[in-house]
């Protein structure tokens, strides 16, 4: 029984003596006293280098998704003026080229493109005008934001803005003679989306914008055609950026 319990405060002994080295091991004397050894800290790591970050380099995008179109006005049918309205839905392609700066923000020139069907409907009448195409075409300058750069959770969110002018033309396919025709309808787009990045230099992403459409106002009102216009447009879409 001795001898076993000899043995046992034997092998405790030993076991402090290695479990207090590796405690002691991480103090190291100085000044007259200890102090504990600190660890490195884990550093993140940025997927953005720094010389990325300070350089300004060209900017473009290419976008491609689906939009909602819809236009108010008034058309003059058998001597009365009506309310009237248009909305459709179809595919929607622009292209934007610039410079980005410090990828704190964009500025940029484009184009787009969009075209589908909809309908043709009078305020009052639940009748609606069916089998009706339309396609625009836009000119425009923009800015895009990112303001969440230096946040590696946030850092693809951003927000833009457009200003642009180009050109509206709705046709009725069974209806020649209802129309809906702008030249000139300026529109005002905000934008706003989250772009992944899948090298140093592209990202692929989402955004979505509204836009406000602005048309002239000739007041006067001509049978079957639309006047004193305005309009709204919502999208959706898949982009491919260089910054």
């Amino acid at each position: 029984m001795k001898k076993t319990f000899l043995a046992t405060v034997l092998a405790l002994t030993g076991f402090s003596q290695v479990a207090l080295a590796g405690v002691f091991d991480k103090f190291y004397y100085e000044n007259d006293g200890y102090y504990e050894e600190e660890e490195d800290s884990p550093k993140s790591v940025s997927p953005v280098s720094e010389e990325l970050l300070a350089e300004n380099t060209c900017f473009w995008e290419i976008a491609t998704g689906v939009v909602a179109q819809e236009v108010d006005g008034y058309m003059k049918v058998d001597d009365l003026v009506q309310g009237t309205s248009f909305a459709g839905e179809g595919f929607f392609l622009s292209g934007n080229l610039g410079f980005n700066f410090k990828r704190w923000w964009a500025l940029y020139a484009g184009l787009d493109f969009s075209g589908g069907t909809g309908h043709l409907a009078y305020d009052g009448y639940r009748e609606k005008l069916q089998n009706f195409e339309f396609d625009a075409f836009n000119l425009h300058w923009g800015m895009r934001i990112f303001p969440f750069r230096d946040d590696p959770e946030l850092r693809g969110l951003f927000f833009g803005f457009e200003m642009g002018i180009g050109n509206l033309s709705v046709d009725g396919e069974d209806y020649f003679s209802y129309y809906v025709v702008n030249d000139d309808p300026v529109n005002y787009k905000i934008e706003f989306g989250h772009v992944w990045d899948i090298s140093s230099r592209f990202s692929l992403g989402l955004k979505g914008y509204i836009s406000f459409e602005s048309y002239d106002e000739d007041g006067y009102y001509y049978n079957d055609e639309m006047t004193d216009l305005d309009g709204v447009s919502l999208g959706f879409l898949l982009t491919l950026t260089r910054r």
